[in-house]
């Protein structure tokens, strides 16, 4: 029964004081009446219904009509879309305690334009909340018009993303450097004299960079991708960080005693030597300039740090010295030129070639304990800069793991510089960004306006923000501002402008790599949210019925994949760290728990070459159990999970199947009523005529 803002009945009288306390305890409903251009904030009137278990939107679209002093065939109960209601549906099915009211419009029927009489004022029944299925449902229908700014949208993304970035480009400069590092001569030794990597193992990486990777990076012939790699050269110097610890043994004949080779506890020593390059390789008598120069400093670091450290050492390996041996200025300048000279630049003198009455200094042994490789290479025909940076790690057996990363990004014309628009991929660039972001600002000016209404409707912002398209909107919007952001800092930071394509000295740009990495990682996010975003409007496309089924179908069972989600989580992580455990020593792709994880989604994503590596190395004793492992991961996958993802998405097919297919059939049953009721009216008029 209907009852008046002030807390009277409107249109009815209780006569019951009981039954008045009984229904009282009954769930409100609260309808707003007011004609279709009036804000319902402020409506002609207020209508509040108590309805049962049994109660029916066609009851409450009778009382509604009837509150109002129209007749029910007059009109008609719509939702906030234009949909018409299916009356038969019960009111406690669509309303919860704790979420929205469904909007409801009361319109007059539609009929002819010159025999609407003045008194059937468009009117319109609106409850504040909606709810589907569980699900709040907070946004506005979509429009066309939203369809082709969003399309435009997508357009100038993928514009953008093939011009700055060619999709060839990263697999045809790493394939390459990948041949390259398969051919490194750092391999597991096993000698029956020692078993631990000396120093030449250091003297084989500088070979190996100066000899065989830069003529495969260089030269077409070695490149398995034709003459594309004809182009490329390297830019900007080299620089390599070892991480290398010394073993007491044989040092400098003329310092001290030749004893016992047996590897003894030392501090760790860093080098980093930072190169310039001819394209023939090193400019060595440049660096050996460069070294004199800096004479004085290594002579203070050898006296101060490596002599002592040595010396003590090997004090500890002998019995009482008979004397201590005698260091002059010009054995510490002999040294100083060797540590620095002679560990970069790899010219060994190996014990068996050093004759008893050389005064040159005798061999030395190290252990190498991690070797850094940092380069950058340019492209001409695809004007990429590729940005190389290698870390192998190595202990007394050999290389342990070795880890690659290419972070491949464009250095554009500044937009200031006269040239800028006279180069294609800038002047689209530019033109193409300025139209983006255009249409970001059209896209927020909509966003914004539909969180006001919802917000004005509702009373809160939790209806928008529990739509599942207002968050691919808002991630969406958040990562276009975020790649403008990265981009300005990439055009401005220093590294940047002060480079020189020209300049043989060693620049770091592991900065401008992994900003550039990062953009490319927001721009990725925008194209996928994008692409996502496009299910909302199949609404709009009644011929796309099974797509929209498939839509709702994701939508509904990713109530129960998130569980499904989390244990496909704990799986890979425990498989992970039995990986780790077991494959850890052998393999760089399971050096660690974290990037045993990432292996596993690889390889469970159909990506080979994890197993591929593995496989073929012919030295892993593990090889069988590697088999067996990757058997039972499969198996157990195969075999549980996945069913159960079938079996969570055949569930929620058939029940959105089946909620269409109602959906359907009432929308269907309620358009016959219509009909009939437009036949009735009619025929009414027709019987008033006469």
């Amino acid at each position: 029964m209907p009852v008046s803002k002030n807390g009277m009945h409107d249109g009815a009288v209780w006569t019951n004081s009981q039954e008045t306390f009984r229904l009282k305890r009954q769930p409100l409903l609260t309808v707003y009446v007011c004609a279709s251009d009036q804000n319902y904030r402020s409506p002609d009137r207020l209508l509040r219904f108590y309805f049962d278990e049994n109660t029916t939107f066609h009851g409450i679209h009778k009382q509604a009509a009837h509150a109002i002093c129209q007749p029910i065939a007059d009109v008609i109960l719509t939702d906030e879309n234009g949909a018409i209601w299916p009356d038969q549906r019960l009111v406690k099915d669509e309303i919860r305690s704790n979420q929205p009211d469904p909007i409801l419009r009361l319109s007059p029927t539609p009929t002819d334009a010159s025999t609407t009489s003045e008194d059937s004022t468009v009117k319109e029944v609106v409850v504040t909340r909606i709810e589907d299925d569980g699900a709040v449902k907070g946004a506005r229908p979509p429009k066309r018009r939203e369809l082709a700014l969003h399309t435009a949208f997508v357009l100038c993304l993928l514009v953008e993303l093939v011009t700055s970035f060619n999709t060839r480009t990263l697999y045809e400069l790493r394939g390459p450097v990948l041949s390259a590092l398969t051919e490194s001569p750092i391999l597991p030794v096993d000698t029956s004299s020692k078993t631990y990597i000396n120093i030449r193992s250091y003297n084989e990486v500088l070979q190996w960079i100066e000899g065989p990777l830069i003529a495969t990076l260089t030269e077409s012939s070695a490149a398995p991708t034709g003459s594309i790699m004809s182009q490329n050269r390297m830019v900007g110097g080299l620089r390599f960080e070892v991480w290398r610890r010394p073993y007491a043994g044989t040092f400098l004949s003329n310092w001290g005693s030749n004893n016992s080779e047996t590897p003894s506890a030392a501090a760790n020593q860093s080098i980093r030597g930072d190169f310039g390059l001819y394209s023939n390789g090193f400019d060595q008598e440049r660096e050996l300039a460069r070294i004199v120069e800096r004479e004085d400093e290594l002579i203070s670091y050898v006296s101060r740090d490596v002599l002592p450290e040595i010396l003590n050492i090997s004090r500890d390996n002998v019995s009482e010295p008979t004397s201590v041996p005698q260091i002059t200025q010009d054995a510490l300048k002999q040294a100083a030129f060797w540590m620095r000279y002679e560990l970069i630049k790899g010219t060994f003198i190996s014990p068996d070639q050093r004759t008893s009455d050389s005064t040159e200094p005798a061999y030395v042994w190290f252990s190498v304990d991690h070797v850094r490789v940092s380069f950058m290479l340019y492209n001409h025909n695809l004007n990429v800069y590729l940005w190389c940076d290698m870390h192998m790690e190595l202990n007394d057996a050999g290389l342990v793991t070795s880890s690659h990363r290419f972070d491949a990004f464009r250095m554009y014309v500044p937009w200031s510089d006269a040239d800028f628009f006279r180069s294609p991929a800038s002047a689209v660039l530019f033109f193409n960004l300025v139209g983006f972001f255009v249409l970001v600002l059209m896209r927020m000016h909509s966003e914004s306006i539909a969180v006001r209404k919802i917000k004005h409707q509702t009373g809160s912002y939790w209806p928008y923000l529990l739509s599942i398209y207002s968050c691919l909107e808002i991630v969406n919007l958040v990562c276009c501002w975020l790649y403008l952001l990265l981009n300005i800092i990439v055009f401005f930071i220093s590294e940047r402008k002060n480079f020189d394509v020209h300049s043989l000295t060693y620049r770091d740009l592991s900065r401008v790599a992994d900003l550039s990495a990062a953009t490319m990682g927001v721009r990725g996010i925008s194209v996928i949210t994008a692409a996502f975003t496009y299910f909302k409007f199949l609404v709009l496309m009644p011929k796309a019925s099974t797509w929209y089924l498939t839509g709702t179908t994701l939508s509904r069972s990713g109530k129960d994949l998130k569980c499904n989600f989390f244990v496909i989580t704990m799986y890979l992580g425990a498989w992970g760290i039995w990986a780790n455990q077991t494959f850890g020593v052998q393999s760089g792709d399971f050096a660690s728990w974290w990037v045993s994880f990432i292996s596993l989604i690889k390889l469970l994503s159909g990506d080979p070459r994890v197993a591929r590596s593995f496989l073929r190395d012919t030295t892993n004793e593990y090889i069988s159990f590697y088999f067996f492992y990757f058997f039972l991961f499969y198996f157990n996958f195969i075999l549980v999970l996945i069913p159960l993802i079938l079996a969570i998405l055949r569930d929620a097919y058939a029940v959105r199947n089946d909620q269409l297919r109602d959906l359907q059939e009432s929308i269907k049953q309620q358009q016959e009523i219509l009909d009939r009721e437009k036949e009735a009216i009619a025929a009414r008029r027709r019987r008033a005529m006469r």
